[in-house]
C-alpha cells in the first residue's frame, strides 16, 4: 500500500508528546509476518491478523501477552516492512502501520487516511495503560452494557462485570463490560485483557484515551473499515458468529422473581393461555430448588420435593401447550446444599493462596463456595447436572450472578487470580453448556441467558440481559442505550426484565410502555420482583387489551424478526442500531431514545409518565406511521400524538414487512402463508428484502444448507418474488402471498399477461398470489 509522507509530520507530534523518557528503540527483528520491537521497557510484538485488523501485543520480564480470549481467527498474513530513519512501517494492502522509534508509538493508517495516531504502553506502579490522543470531535461508541449516552466521550469507568441493583440512566458499570471501543473514524480496538480495568475517554484529559488495566494478557486488536456495518461485522466474525437461536427465544417468555410453587406456575400457565396471551416459555427462578432466600439451598440443581411434586408431568403439560421450561442456576454453592462437600473435596471451588477453598462468609444467599468454572473437571460436572434436567424436558437454561457477583480479587483459579480473570468467568460458564451441546446434541440449538459475559461470548448462544433494573422510568429510559451498545459490541441479543425488576410500586402504565418497547427488541421476557406482578392477567382489563395487541403483534411480525436474527447470525449485523449507524451521521449518535429495528422500522418508545405528545426525529426520505399507515415527510423532528394504546413506530418508505396472523405459539410457526406489507415510495426507489426461513430448531441449519430465501424486490413498477434455497423439514411446497400495499399508486395489477383482482381501500391495495418453490413471479402494476 502507498504511504501518505504528508502524514510523516503529523507523526512525529505523537512522538514527542511529553511523558515518554522510557520506551525508547533498541532494535527489531522481522521474519515477513511478525514484527517485534525492541525498546529499553519491553517488547512490542505486531502483525496483521487481516488485512484490515492488526495485532499488537507488549511484553517484558514482569507482563505478558501470549494469551487469546476473544479472538477466534489465528494466523497472521505476510506483510511488508520499510525502514526510516524515525520509524518503521510495517503494511498490508490496506493498512500501514508507523513505529515511530524515539519513543515508540504507534499510527495507523487506513487506505491513506491516519485513524489512530501516538498509541503507546506505558506502567504505573501496577497498572498497565495503553493510551492515544483521540481527535478533536471523535466520538466513541462500545464499551458493553453501560446506562450513559452513546458517545462514551467524557466519561471514565471501570472495564468490570458487576451488579448494580435497581439502576437507572446514569449508571456507567453494569453486569457486563466488553473491553472494545468503536470510534466514529471507523475503527476499533479490542484490549484481549478480562482484567480488571478501567476506560478513560476524554475525562482527565479531554482529547486523550486510555484503557488502564491490573495486570493481565497486554494485547489489543486494530480494526479499520468503510463503514459502521462492515466494521461491526469484522469484529463479530473475529470473535465469533452468533447462532441462529431457536424460534421460541423470539416468543414471549413469562419469569418472575419468583414461582414458588408447581401449583402456582401452573395456574399462571393456563390463565395467561386462557386469557389469550401467546406464550413460549415460562422460567423458574431459585425457588424451584429451595423455599428460601438467604442461608438457603442454592447450589442444589434439584427440585424441591415438597413444592415441586411432580416436576416431569409439570413441564409434559407446558410442552403440551406449547411451552418451555427455562429454570435458573448460580454458580455459587451454600454450605447447606447437598453438593458443597463434594465439590470442597475434589478441589473444585475457587482456592486461596494456601490451594484451600475461599468460602464467602457475607454472600446474600449464605456462606458459600464459588464453582471454578476455568477447571474443565469443574464444568463437566456441572453439564452432568443440566444434562439430567435436560432429560426431565427442561428446554432453556438462565445462568445468574455469573458475574459472579461476589469475585474476591485475591481469589485463585486454575488459569490465574480472580482480579486477571474475572471478566471470562460468565464467557466460561456459557462454553460449558455450548461444547456439551455441540457434542451431545449437534442438532439442537441452545438457548441460554447470561447476565454477564465477554468479548466474544455471542459464539457461544448468549443471551444477554440488563440486569436488575430499577422498575423506574429512569430505569426505561437505560434501556435503548444499553442494547445499541451491546450491539455495536457483538452482543445483538441484549434485552431488559421487561416491566422493570426492582423497587417501585406496581405501576400500569410504566408497565405498559416498557411491554411495549420490548416488543420491538431482540428478546420480549417480563420480569420482576415480588412488589410487582409482571403477567398481564394481573392487570386491568384496559391494560389487557393493550399488551395483549403488543404481544401478538411481537407473533406477526415473526418472518421480519426471524430474518433479523439470521441477518445477525450471518454478518454480526446487530437487530436494533443506532440512527447513526444507518445514516453515518455521528451526528445522530446524540439521540438515544429512537432506534432502529432491523432497517425498516423506526421505534420511538414512550419513556416518560403522562405523555401526551412525543418528538421525533425522522431523517430524510418519505415516513408511514406504522399504526395507520399515514405518510409522513421526514427531514426533520415531528410532534407525534400519543396515547396509551400505542408507541410511535415508522416505516421507512421503500420497505417490506413479511408477516403472518397471529399465533399462540411458535409451534404454530408456518411460512406457507405470508401477509407482505410493501410501503411505496413516491421516489421510486428500487427496494429489496431477502426473507429467511428454516425449520426454526435445527443447529447450522444455514450453514448445512437446509433453509431457503424468499427474495422480495421492487423496481420500476414491478413486484419480484423469488423463491430460492434447499429442502428442509416442513418447508412448503407453495406459499400464498397476500401484497398489501401502503399508498399505492396503481389500482390493477398483472402477472403473466392476466389482470388479477385486488381489493382496493383507503389506503392500501392488496393482491393474493401464489408462490412455487424454487420460482420466479412477477408483478406489473402499470
Amino acid at each position: 500500500m502507498k504511504r501518505n509522507i504528508g502524514l510523516y509530520f503529523f507523526f512525529l507530534w505523537f512522538a514527542f508528546f511529553p511523558g515518554n523518557a522510557k520506551n525508547r528503540y533498541i532494535s527489531k527483528i522481522y521474519d515477513g509476518k511478525d514484527l517485534l520491537v525492541s525498546t529499553d521497557s519491553g517488547e512490542y510484538i505486531l502483525s496483521a491478523v487481516k488485512e484490515n485488523i492488526i495485532k499488537v501485543s507488549f511484553r517484558n520480564h514482569r507482563i505478558y501477552s501470549n494469551r487469546t480470549y476473544a479472538p477466534v481467527i489465528a494466523g497472521t498474513l505476510e506483510t511488508h516492512l520499510t525502514e526510516l530513519n524515525n520509524e518503521l512501517v510495517l503494511s498490508t494492502d490496506e493498512i500501514d502501520v508507523h513505529i515511530n522509534k524515539f519513543p515508540v508509538s504507534i499510527n495507523f493508517v487506513y487506505r491513506g487516511a491516519l485513524k489512530l495516531g501516538g498509541l503507546k504502553f506505558e506502567t504505573s506502579t501496577d497498572t498497565m495503560i495503553y493510551r492515544y490522543r483521540m481527535k478533536s470531535d471523535e466520538q466513541i461508541y462500545g464499551t458493553g452494557a453501560r446506562a450513559l449516552p452513546l458517545n462514551r466521550r467524557g466519561y471514565r469507568f471501570q472495564c468490570y462485570n458487576q451488579a448494580n441493583y435497581g439502576y437507572g440512566m446514569g449508571a456507567d458499570f453494569l453486569n457486563y463490560s466488553i473491553p472494545l471501543i468503536m470510534s466514529s473514524e471507523k475503527y476499533m480496538l479490542l484490549f484481549d485483557n478480562p482484567a480488571r480495568a478501567w476506560f478513560d475517554i476524554g475525562k482527565r484529559d479531554v482529547d486523550r484515551f486510555s484503557f488502564e488495566s491490573l495486570g493481565g494478557n497486554a494485547t489489543v486488536y486494530f480494526f479499520a473499515d468503510d463503514s459502521y456495518d462492515k466494521l461491526v461485522s469484522d469484529y463479530v466474525k473475529f470473535t465469533g458468529m452468533q447462532p441462529m437461536p431457536p424460534v421460541w427465544a423470539l416468543g414471549n417468555l413469562q419469569s418472575r422473581f419468583g414461582y414458588r410453587s408447581q401449583m402456582q406456575t401452573e395456574n399462571v400457565v393456563d390463565s395467561m393461555l386462557q386469557a389469550g396471551y401467546p406464550m413460549d416459555a415460562i422460567i423458574l427462578d431459585i425457588f424451584w430448588f429451595g423455599p428460601q432466600v438467604q442461608d438457603g439451598l442454592m447450589g442444589n440443581l434439584s427440585w424441591d420435593a415438597i413444592h415441586w411434586p411432580e416436576p416431569e408431568r409439570m413441564i409434559r403439560k407446558f410442552r403440551d401447550q406449547g411451552v418451555k421450561t427455562i429454570l435458573i442456576s448460580e454458580p455459587f454453592f451454600t454450605k447447606k446444599s447437598n453438593h458443597y462437600t463434594s465439590l470442597d473435596q475434589h478441589g473444585l471451588f475457587g482456592k486461596n493462596a494456601d490451594g484451600t477453598t475461599m468460602t464467602l462468609p457475607n454472600f446474600y444467599f449464605g456462606e458459600a463456595g464459588l464453582l471454578d468454572i476455568f477447571n474443565p473437571e469443574a464444568g463437566d460436572w456441572l453439564w452432568q447436572q443440566y444434562d439430567a434436567l435436560k432429560q426431565q424436558g427442561v428446554e432453556g437454561w438462565w445462568c445468574d450472578l455469573g458475574e459472579p457477583e461476589i469475585h474476591p480479587d485475591s481469589m485463585i483459579h486454575v488459569n490465574g487470580k480472580a482480579s486477571e480473570v474475572h471478566g471470562i468467568y460468565g464467557h466460561n460458564w456459557t462454553k460449558v453448556f455450548y461444547d456439551h451441546y455441540r457434542k451431545e446434541y449437534p442438532d439442537e440449538r441452545l438457548f441460554v441467558l447470561g447476565r454477564a459475559g465477554y468479548a466474544g461470548s455471542q459464539r457461544f448462544g448468549l443471551v444477554p440481559w440488563s440486569g436488575d433494573v430499577g422498575r423506574t422510568w429512569s430505569g426505561l429510559r437505560a434501556q435503548i442505550p444499553v442494547m445499541l451498545g451491546m450491539g455495536l459490541s457483538g452482543l445483538a441479543y441484549m434485552h431488559s426484565d421487561a416491566g422493570g425488576f426492582a423497587s417501585g410500586t406496581k405501576n400500569p402504565e410504566l408497565y405498559t410502555r416498557w411491554l411495549q418497547y420490548a416488543v420491538f427488541t431482540p428478546v420480549f421476557r417480563p420480569h420482576s420482583d415480588s412488589h410487582a406482578e409482571p403477567e398481564p392477567i394481573y392487570y386491568a382489563d384496559s391494560i389487557q387489551d393493550i399488551v395483549r395487541h403488543y404481544i401478538k403483534l411481537r407473533y406477526a411480525m415473526l418472518p421480519y424478526n426471524y430474518t433479523l436474527a439470521w441477518q445477525n447470525h450471518r454478518s454480526g449485523e446487530p437487530m436494533a442500531k443506532p440512527l447513526f449507524m444507518v445514516y453515518d451521521d455521528p451526528e445522530l449518535s446524540a439521540n438515544d431514545s429512537i432506534y432502529f429495528w432491523g432497517d425498516n422500522l423506526l421505534v420511538a418508545p414512550v419513556m416518560r409518565s403522562g405523555t401526551g405528545v412525543q418528538k421525533v426525529v425522522l431523517p430524510e426520505g418519505t415516513w408511514y406511521d406504522f399504526h395507520t399507515g399515514d405518510m409522513i415527510e421526514g427531514g426533520k423532528t415531528v410532534d407525534v400524538a400519543v396515547t396509551l394504546s400505542d408507541i410511535p413506530v415508522f416505516v421507512k418508505a421503500g420497505s417490506f414487512i413479511p408477516m403472518i396472523s397471529p399465533i399462540q405459539s411458535t409451534e404454530d410457526y408456518k411460512t406457507d402463508t405470508l401477509i407482505v406489507h410493501f410501503f411505496t415510495d413516491p421516489e421510486r426507489k428500487a427496494s429489496n428484502f431477502i426473507m429467511y426461513a428454516d425449520d426454526c430448531h435445527t443447529f447450522g441449519a444455514y450453514e448445512k444448507n437446509q433453509y431457503e430465501l424468499i427474495d422480495f424486490t421492487y423496481k420500476n413498477g414491478i413486484f419480484t418474488v423469488k423463491n430460492s434455497g434447499y429442502n428442509y423439514p416442513g418447508r412448503p411446497p407453495h406459499r400464498l402471498l397476500k401484497f398489501v400495499v401502503h399508498q399505492p399508486d396503481f389500482e390493477k395489477v398483472k402477472i403473466n399477461r392476466k389482470w388479477i383482482k385486488t381489493e382496493i381501500k383507503e389506503k392500501t391495495t392488496s393482491v393474493i398470489v401464489t408462490l412455487p418453490a424454487n420460482r420466479t413471479i412477477e408483478i406489473q402494476t402499470r
